[in-house]
């Protein structure tokens, strides 16, 4: 016999693993912000279905490996920026403004050290 937590856990494995071989035609859908601004970013937020949003690392960023395998789809250039602690299941996204969403390559004129950002890269300030 098997405990019933052990059963619940066998369960969720099988329902990541299933999950992961999704179709993009089956997968519920991910809800996309409009773009807005301020004078350094270019944001949008991105509501996941409850049922992927628990497939996502807990108490951290995502790296764009990491979002585009739960079925986030944008343009190049975009980071996973903050977590909403209340919305984990909203991802919060930014990038300078200007980047090219085709290569996302960031404007040479981005000054990193002016925006508080280290590298640009982690969305995690620089202290």
């Amino acid at each position: 016999l098997t405990s019933p937590s052990r059963e619940k856990r066998e369960r969720e494995e099988r329902e990541v693993a299933r999950r992961g071989q999704t179709t993009q035609k089956d997968a519920p859908e991910h809800q996309y912000s409009e773009k807005y601004n301020d004078e350094i970013y270019e944001y949008r937020h991105v509501i996941l279905p409850h049922d992927f949003a628990r497939m996502t690392p807990k108490g951290r960023l995502l790296t764009e490996q990491e979002w585009r395998q739960i079925g986030v789809q944008q343009s190049r250039g975009w980071e996973h920026y903050a977590i909403h602690k209340p919305e984990p299941h909203i991802l919060l996204f930014r990038r300078p403004l200007g980047t090219d969403p085709q290569t996302g390559k960031v404007p040479e004129t981005f000054n990193t050290k002016s925006t508080g950002v280290n590298n640009g890269a982690t969305g995690i300030p620089a202290h």
